[in-house]
Order: structure tokens, then sequence, then C-alpha cells
């Protein structure tokens, strides 16, 4: 290629190199261009290294903005005469992922039900959640299928914010209250388990520590307990494939293209895939 790896310090930076005497010099296409002799990405997590960094022209590109330091980014002088600011839907959702396999033992059979996966859902405020914390930009989708592909199903009913309907799927499935602490149990496999869940997500962004809570709350109100659980990036992933979680919040993306779902929602793909959640039904 046109550059060379020279430096890389995981989690911190990579380094490219120009090479010289490259043989695509004189190709058009855009992969062998090479304008700069050297390249430096920076890995930044937090949101306000992100907005001192711009603000001090310390960065000339800077990607994956959290929404409300782009907004902020966007009433600064400074950013508005040397930088160009742009926004628009990318081919990448968030999600929370549930462990419908659980070992049982660290991790108790909660989401293996699919009436409490359900009223999870129910108790989560999402239209709320892309107003309040990301100005709205963001857009519901139905499935992990992108909109615009012909197999996006636009006929699936959405999901309301219905914390009623959540309760009363719970008290059917007998998740109860019985010992008067606030958060329902039940008796699974002769074992009593709370309805309590630790539910993981990325640390370092105010954005996702402050839905996560709104969640929690709203949760909570139905006598299930989410305990928040914000750990590293790598860590994160690391415990995803080793269904290493109650649940999690995460990104993907939804190529504009038709993708094999195999890798992601086959039972095979449960051990050696991408189907952390160990989704899969007859």
């Amino acid at each position: 290629g046109p550059y060379v790896v020279k430096d890389w310090v995981p989690n911190q930076r990579v380094v490219l190199q120009r090479v010289d005497n490259y043989w695509g010099t004189e190709k058009e296409h855009p992969v062998h261009r090479q304008y700069p002799d050297q390249l430096l990405f920076k890995a930044i997590s937090d949101e306000n290294t992100i907005e001192l960094q711009i603000k001090q022209q310390r960065v000339d590109v800077a990607l994956n903005i959290p929404t409300k330091t782009f907004d902020r980014l966007a009433q600064s002088e400074t950013v508005e005469e040397f930088y160009m600011m742009e926004s628009g839907l990318r081919d990448v959702f968030t999600y929370i992922g549930y462990n419908m396999r659980p070992d049982g033992r660290k991790h108790k059979p909660i989401f293996s039900e699919q009436a409490v996966r359900r009223a999870f859902g129910l108790v989560s405020p999402v239209d709320d959640l892309i107003q309040e914390y990301q100005s709205g930009r963001a857009k519901r989708i139905l499935s992990p299928v992108y909109p615009a592909s012909k197999y996006y199903n636009d006929t699936i009913p959405m999901l309301p914010f219905d914390p009623d309907s959540a309760a009363a799927l719970l008290d059917g499935a007998g998740w109860i209250d019985s010992d008067g602490d606030l958060i329902r149990d039940k008796e699974v496999n002769g074992e009593r388990i709370a309805l309590s869940i630790a539910l993981s997500y990325p640390a370092g962004q105010q954005s996702f520590a402050d839905m996560m809570q709104r969640i929690a709350e709203e949760a909570m109100k139905i006598g299930c307990e989410v305990k928040l659980d914000p750990i590293d990036f790598n860590l994160l992933i690391s415990n995803m494939r080793d269904h290493d979680f109650d649940a999690f919040f995460a990104a993907s993306t939804s190529p504009l293209v038709g993708f094999d779902f195999a890798q992601n929602w086959t039972t095979t793909s449960w051990q050696a895939g991408s189907n952390y959640t160990g989704f899969g039904s007859p």
C-alpha cells in the first residue's frame, strides 16, 4: 500500500509513514493516493478530550463525535472558522443484547424468557433517548437490516414505551415481589432468583451512561433492578465473545448490500461467531 505502519500503541495511536517509490503512485484510484508524509490516528474515547482537541485544533479530522459534543462544537467560533462539520445517518445501529443462554451460575436464566425480554423492551424509552441524547438525529429501526435495503421489513409493529404492559407481562410470567424488597423474583429450576441484572456498556462516553441510567430508572419502576456496569471497550468485546454478561449495550454495522445473516443469528455461531446473545429457536 501507499503507507506502512511506523508506530502502533494499542488504544492510543497508529502512525503510518508514506512509502517512497510506491508502485501505485500514478494510479488514479483513491486507494493509491498518498499526500501527507505521515498519518497519525488517535484513539480518543473521552468526550471532553475530543472536544478540547478539536477546539485547540490538534486534530484535522474527527469521526463518531458524540451528539451532545457535536452540538457544543457547532456553537464554537473557532470550530466554525477552521472546521467543516457534517452529520448524517450511518450504517451503524446501537442495541441492547440479552444473554439468552446463561450459565445459570454467574448469570441467571432471566433473559431466557421471552416475557422478560419483551418487558425490558417495553420499559426502554427509545424515542425519548433519541430526542434527549441524540438531538433527534438518530433514526429508530425495526431490525438489524439497513432501512434502505430491500430486505428491510417496514411492516413490523414498533415496540412502544408501555411500562403497564411490561408489568403485566412479568406478572403473567410469575415474576412477583415475594419478599417486599421492591424487586421481583421467581423460582427457576428450584432456585429463587431476583429480577436483577447487570447492564454493561463502553465506559468513557457520558451520553451512553445517561441513556443507560434512564433505562435503569424506568426498569426499577416495574420491579426490575438494573445495575450499571461501564467497562473498557476491549473488555466488553471479550465478555460478549465469552457470553460473560447479563445484558450489554453496543453497536454493530448494518451493510447497505445483502449479507450473510448466519454470522450473527444462527445457533452454530454462538460458540464460534458473533451470535453473542445465543439467539435461536426452531
